[in-house]
């Protein structure tokens, strides 16, 4: 089972808000966010929103002394399900995972996976 909740950030300077998730799969905690673009040779071209999320989920990850990066493509919605789990199962204890999806469908079906409690807070036990 995957589970997240969204981790509470302070806006940005310029008062934007990202979703970064702290997800829970197989008793493991990884944090996790997506964004819009595509994966060409190792290195992720994205939206400016998602490029924006992504540099929030890094300062994020630097300031909590979280683990590896893990950039992941999903391609298409009917491969969220697996892409996403697999991600999750590969990375380690507070590791990081982006999901960099081709298009906003895909974006909402990756969301989707992750198991998002939207009604719960940043101290929500996922155990």
């Amino acid at each position: 089972m995957i589970q997240s909740v969204a981790v509470q950030l302070a806006p940005d300077e310029n008062g934007h808000v990202f979703l970064i998730f702290d997800t829970v799969c197989n008793h493991k905690h990884v944090f996790t966010a997506c964004g819009v673009g595509r994966i060409q040779r190792n290195e992720a071209f994205l939206t400016v929103a998602g490029q924006a999320t992504l540099h929030a989920l890094c300062r994020y990850a630097e300031a909590e002394g979280l683990g590896a990066v893990h950039l992941v493509e999903v391609a298409t919605r009917a491969a969220a399900p697996v892409r996403v789990r697999k991600a999750l199962e590969a990375a380690d204890e507070k590791d990081v995972v982006f999901l960099v999806c081709r298009q906003p469908d895909v974006y909402d079906a990756a969301i989707e996976q992750l198991g998002m409690d939207w009604h719960a807070g940043r101290d929500a036990s996922l155990q």
